[in-house]
């Protein structure tokens, strides 16, 4: 798949949001002090030309539908339930999930 910038925003004009589905999203932010250095590095080098972002998605482009907050000092895979991989031993995404799901049950969902 295709992930540019100008192949997502002609997949953004001709996919649209569905009537009756509700959308929500979370972005994340790789802080300066992030325990992955080969991320800290991504993420400090994409800053400069798309702001903050987890090391793969900048926070402007994962804001989606209703936008729930900045996940900080947590990257990509941080929030994909990979930080055994980054060593991020302070982000629970397994609690993460639990709350999202805890948050659409009293939606009503």
């Amino acid at each position: 798949m295709n992930l540019t910038r100008d192949y997502m925003e002609r997949f953004n004009n001709r996919v649209h949001d569905v009537q009756g589905v509700y959308y929500q999203s979370y972005s994340s932010s790789i802080g300066e002090d992030y325990s992955m250095k080969i991320l800290r590095d991504l993420a400090s080098e994409a800053r400069e030309e798309v702001g903050d972002n987890d090391g793969v998605v900048s926070v402007e482009s994962a804001a989606w539908g209703v936008f729930c907050g900045v996940l900080e000092n947590s990257s990509h895979l941080d929030m994909i339930g990979q930080t055994s991989v980054t060593g991020n031993t302070s982000f629970n995404y397994q609690m993460l999930y639990m709350d999202l799901v805890q948050d659409l049950v009293q939606k009503g969902f």
